[in-house]
């Protein structure tokens, strides 16, 4: 048995019921895929991820995860075939009907905890994969990684390949890891990422959550907008063209876009890091799978500055400054120590997830035209008052301003929305970034 880290103690304390905590997506394969081989390839994941495995039991911060055995009986649930409607209203219906009763199963804890469902048609236009995952167990660029995985395991089924058990466990692994560097670091006091002089902006960035009231999913004040084809190659060569990735591109816009509502000062945001990127680590973790995304509050200075590399150097100087700290910060703080202080995080929050395909070998998808979103309940917590959240399907990138509905921040996502809008535009109809 293990105690929950890193994302898991964020998940249990700003959600209501955690057990009902999933995520997942509908995709189209781009090719038509054999169940047989399907089916191969999510046991194969079973047997290498022991995240995977999990079963929670809770009993408040000192809640603890058991790790069932790969050759349980149970994971023969965590795949199911079922023919797919070749008439789109009822396809969406049943996909609906799959989730509903799935979340239902799961949300009792009854393990497993993740569920693969091929809706499989003579055409391959109609066939559908369906995910759906406990937050507890893996977090999103987790299951990048478990794409990335499903596609290999897939492959060499379908070649006649062996596929070698190699069970992981980095998960547990760096678990311990986090408790060492924890012990290291007592006695050397608590100084992480301290706001620096001068005016702060006025959007509750220095108010701690717990100290507002609580917002449900469906009160959200929300704007949405998505990229896709053209307009997303344009948004990635403008990132390359001022020597950003499109996570910090997509940050430098948001902050720019709080500049001109609110004007100049310092503001602090939560973001969002996984130690697949972010930190020095003893463990492997590239092919980590687990929930290890850490929140970690960074602060940044914002102004209209003329020149955008004026932006750019204040971006990369919070940003790195965050980044400095924060394998340090994830051991102090959310290392499964019983009885450490948590931190409460700003109210501000910035979260990227991207989708990296650079393999022939990863079977290539698009969201399903059914926009079957699994996510947060509508009766759940919003976990932050004010989100900037960007995701990355294949080749579509959907980028969601959020807030609460009170305390002024209604209005937020709208005038945000404008302000990055304008940017964007701007760079969209420059010719010479396809150039």
């Amino acid at each position: 048995m293990m105690r929950l880290q890193l994302g898991q103690l964020y998940d249990i304390k700003y959600s209501i019921r955690p057990m009902n905590l999933f995520f997942g997506e509908v995709l189209v394969p781009l090719e038509r895929l054999s169940p047989v081989y399907a089916e191969v390839a999510v046991r194969h994941l079973a047997a290498k991820y022991e995240m995977l495995r999990a079963r929670f039991t809770f009993n408040g911060f000192d809640s603890r995860t058991t790790i069932l055995a790969a050759d349980d009986p149970c994971f023969s649930q965590a795949f199911e075939c079922r023919p797919s409607s070749p008439l789109a209203d009822t396809r969406q219906v049943e996909l609906l009907a799959y989730v509903n009763e799935t979340r239902k199963i799961m949300s009792a804890g009854v393990p497993p905890l993740f569920r693969y469902c091929l809706f499989t048609s003579p055409n391959h236009q109609h066939q559908r994969l369906l995910f759906i995952i406990n937050h507890l167990m893996c977090d999103g660029i987790s299951s990048r990684i478990l794409w990335r995985e499903f596609s290999w395991a897939y492959r060499r089924a379908a070649k006649g390949e062996c596929i070698p058990r190699r069970a992981s466990g980095h998960y547990r692994r760096l678990g311990e890891e986090l408790v060492n560097r924890h012990h290291l670091l007592r006695g050397q006091g608590c100084a992480f990422l301290k706001p620096p002089e001068g005016e702060r902006l006025d959007i509750m960035a220095g108010t701690a959550l717990a100290e507002r009231s609580v917002c449900l999913m469906k009160n959200r004040k929300t704007e949405t907008r998505r990229f896709d084809g053209e307009s997303l190659d344009r948004l990635k060569c403008a990132a390359r063209s001022h020597g950003l990735g499109l996570s910090e591109f997509f940050l430098l816009l948001f902050l720019r876009a709080l500049s001109a509502v609110y004007g100049e000062g310092s503001v602090a945001i939560t973001l969002w890091f996984a130690p697949q990127f972010i930190g020095d680590w003893q463990t492997t973790v590239h092919d980590l799978v687990g929930s290890a995304a850490f929140p970690v509050p960074a602060w940044f200075s914002v102004r209209c500055y003329k020149e955008i590399t004026d932006a750019i150097v204040a971006l990369k100087q919070g940003l790195y400054a965050a980044m400095e700290s924060a394998a340090d910060y994830a051991a102090w703080f959310y290392a499964p120590v019983a009885r450490v202080q948590r931190p409460s995080m700003p109210a501000v929050s910035f979260n990227f997830v991207g989708d990296r395909r650079c393999s022939p070998d990863i079977l290539a998808y698009r969201l399903a035209p059914e926009e079957v979103r699994i996510g947060r309940t509508d009766d759940e917590l919003a976990e932050s008052p004010l989100s900037c959240e960007v995701e990355t399907y294949g080749d579509m990138l959907e980028l969601i301003l959020a807030a609460y509905p009170d305390g002024g921040l209604g209005r937020l996502p709208s005038l945000l929305m404008v302000n990055m809008e304008k940017e964007l535009y701007s760079l969209l109809a420059d010719k010479r970034l396809m150039n």
